[in-house]
């Protein structure tokens, strides 16, 4: 039985396009689903066996405040805890 490795750690923003993409822009070219200030925020994904399942990114508005966008999970993963592990890791 194979064990699957999975992984919530912080990533560049590049890593998140192809889900967004896929997620919340399908039929867009990649290039689209880069947004405003995605260079200065931080980027966080859940990987399973190197495969980014989901991610969401987190924008600093001000001192002290932050808004989360671009949260999206692969279809096949929705509805497994994957979104709920992650948004939790990057609010702690």
């Amino acid at each position: 039985m194979t064990t699957l490795q999975i992984e919530i750690a912080k990533v560049g923003h590049e890593q998140c396009l192809p889900l967004r993409q896929a997620v919340l822009w399908p039929g867009f070219p990649v290039e689209h689903c880069v947004v405003q200030g995605d260079a200065d925020a931080a980027h966080y994904a859940v990987s399973m066996d190197s495969q980014i399942i989901c991610c969401l990114s987190v924008f600093t508005l001000s001192a002290n405040v932050y808004q989360v966008r671009k949260f999206a999970t692969a279809a096949e993963y929705q509805g497994q805890g994957h979104g709920t592990a992650l948004l939790s890791h990057a609010i702690n």
